[in-house]
């Protein structure tokens, strides 16, 4: 993914097309040269070194509670333990569901309420939208009123708390 993502980098700098082929041909050469036989572990293996973090839980709760971000919808916390580093969690439901608002919650929740960094990923909203969404979240604001532009004093002012509030916070957004 990374060769590809690096060879359509090079395409989009312009350069001469002969170049270009030249730099693809060598990455898609050099990754065929990578071994796989480094990336096979036996499952004895594994199993000792999962053993050994398992016993560390048990001795020190802390520690595992320290690597969790919950999300502070209980039910999830509960059947997932938490969001726990190197997991993708995909949330999925057919149209219209809530996806998006329920998302932005977690994220709102992690965010700004545990000071964690996160990245929302949207495959059907742009970042516009998104923002929209978070700052109609944060300054309790209902959408519509943003949407059709219907904004008192007192929304902006909420507005302007909520843009201060994400300022402050690790957000990431990507609409690609």
């Amino acid at each position: 993914m990374k060769v590809s993502q690096n060879i359509i980098g090079d395409v989009y700098e312009q350069k001469d097309a002969p170049e270009i082929l030249e730099k693809i041909e060598k990455r898609i050469f050099d990754l065929t040269q990578m071994k796989v036989g480094d990336s096979l572990h036996h499952i004895k293996d594994i199993l000792s070194q999962r053993i050994e973090e398992y016993m560390d839980v048990v001795d020190n709760p802390e520690k595992a509670l320290a690597k969790k971000i919950m999300s502070n919808y209980h039910g999830i916390d509960e059947m997932l333990g938490g969001f726990k580093p190197g997991e993708l969690i995909i949330l999925a439901a057919r149209p219209s569901m809530g996806k998006t608002a329920f998302a932005i919650n977690i994220l709102t929740n992690i965010a700004v309420n545990q000071k964690k960094s996160v990245a929302i990923f949207s495959l059907e909203m742009g970042s516009e939208q998104i923002v929209d969404r978070i700052l109609s979240t944060i300054a309790e604001v209902p959408m519509y009123k943003i949407t059709k532009g219907n904004l008192d004093s007192e929304d902006f002012s909420k507005i302007g708390e909520a843009i201060e509030i994400l300022g402050d916070t690790q957000v990431y957004i990507d609409d690609k």
